[in-house]
């Protein structure tokens, strides 16, 4: 049976050993699936920062496109007007001679409507660097992109405004001419060669609105290219969009496909939790039912130990007895005894009530000795003598060779001729000598079957 609880506590400690390896697997499993859902959640967030980022260029594109149509449309405003002050110069240089106060209020006019169309440009230049100082507040990259097209659009202006400098010249040009052209008026009558310097004023200004149509044809077609450069704008603003879109589009399904993929781990880390706390509860009963069978196997071993000392101890009492019991022919008497053949006789009391040897405490199956009584004549004391020296160096010497070959706690004194009648101690007595013992437990005999099952 104590080989049977070893071999058990083995098993126990082996399955033990097993259950604990189980459970750090699990546990590094659980780690490993942390820190995926981590790598996860930081992945989410890298694509939400992309695509703020992407809705943020597209939103500044689109400001830009927006302001740069505001400015095309500022400056078609503008060559209009320029248009109109030309055709107004082309009519007042014809009428000269007619209309100078009506040359001079529109020159007043358009210095007017020059210095507030000037003072709106001006406006405008300062709401567009506004717009570029927020710009470079948000993005560096931008910020350099509106830099250089405010840079063009300021140079824009300056030529714009190179060129309204010059038409100024030319309008005092124009009203030099006109009273030089007065002058010689009066003067033409009298001076016919002041008419072919008149002639050479005329064609220097046929000359000059030569350059002013030139120039004229040249603003159209930076007309026409600013035109397709804004058409081309808006394509790029166009597909900017749709590539935001599909963008999202993309984002989204690609935030579904995250989110499904973080619940199904979710519910695989929670089903793996789940099952470690069932083996955690599985392994502290184990360990519960293993420290429980130490204690018991501790108890019997204890209990064995006794058993040990108080088999010894009758050991000693009945080579103690043997000696007071040996058979001689000093102390036999075939007459006077008058015991029967093959009579048993029990041993004598013993004091210790603690002795497994003892009548009291062996039930129903003492030692015995066994006297095989002589019949015949008295024998004197001298042939006592002598058969007692000879019977006693033969039973020395068997009992010296019998010793010889047996352990320590088996060795005696006793003579050749004390027998015992049943064997010592066979296991069915120490079978009841355990279930008789104090620290006997009947629920760990019966359910000693079912310790596997129980850590299973």
């Amino acid at each position: 049976s104590v080989k049977e609880k070893e071999a058990r506590c083995q098993t126990l400690s082996t399955e033990l050993d097993d259950w604990r390896t189980k459970a750090t697997a699990a546990e590094e499993e659980s780690n490993q699936l942390q820190q995926q859902l981590k790598t996860a959640k930081q992945e989410l967030h890298t694509i939400q920062r992309q695509l703020r980022e992407a809705e943020f260029d597209i939103s500044s594109k689109q400001r830009a496109v927006e302001s740069w149509e505001k400015n095309a449309t500022l400056e078609e405003q503008w060559r209009l007007k320029m248009e109109r002050e030309r055709e107004e110069l082309l009519q007042e240089l014809e009428v000269t001679r007619i209309s100078k106060t009506a040359a001079e209020e529109r020159l007043l006019r358009l210095t007017t409507s020059d210095e507030a169309e000037i003072a709106e440009l001006r406006n405008i230049i300062n709401g567009l660097r506004l717009d570029v100082k927020e710009a470079r507040q948000e993005r560096d990259e931008a910020l350099i992109s509106q830099d250089e097209k405010l840079r063009i659009k300021e140079l824009e202006i300056a030529r714009s405004t190179s060129m309204i400098t010059e038409m100024k010249k030319q309008l005092s040009v124009a009203q030099l001419s006109v009273r030089s052209i007065r002058s010689l008026a009066v003067q033409v009558r009298s001076l016919c060669g002041e008419l072919e310097n008149r002639r050479t004023e005329i064609q220097g200004l046929r000359l000059l609105f030569t350059g002013i149509q030139n120039g004229y044809q040249a603003l159209q077609e930076e007309n026409a290219q600013d035109k397709a450069m804004i058409e081309s704008l808006q394509n790029n603003a166009a597909i900017s969009e749709y590539q935001a879109k599909a963008l999202a589009a993309s984002l989204e399904d690609q935030r579904k496909k995250h989110v499904e993929m973080m619940m199904a781990k979710q519910e695989i880390l929670n089903e793996k939790q789940r099952m470690l706390s069932d083996a955690w509860n599985q392994l502290n009963n184990s360990v519960e039912l293993n420290i429980y069978l130490q204690e018991e196997l501790t108890r019997k071993d204890v209990a064995y130990h006794n058993l040990e000392q108080r088999l010894a101890s009758a050991e000693e009492r009945c080579s103690t007895i043997s000696q007071h019991f040996s058979i001689s022919n000093s102390t036999l008497d075939n007459v006077s005894s008058g015991a029967l053949p093959h009579e048993f006789h029990p041993l004598p009391e013993v004091e210790d009530e603690n002795d497994l040897l003892s009548s009291s405490s062996v039930n129903g199956d003492p030692y015995m000795l066994k006297v095989e009584p002589q019949f015949g004549r008295l024998i004197t004391t001298d042939e006592r003598e002598e058969f007692n020296t000879s019977v006693d160096s033969e039973r020395l010497a068997e009992l010296n060779r019998r010793n010889k070959s047996l352990p320590p706690h088996m060795r005696s004194t006793y003579a050749t001729e004390l027998t015992y009648a049943a064997k010592r101690f066979p296991s069915e007595r120490l079978e009841d000598e355990l279930k008789n013992s104090r620290d006997f437990n009947p629920y760990l005999q019966k359910n000693s079957g079912d310790t596997s099952s129980l850590v299973s």
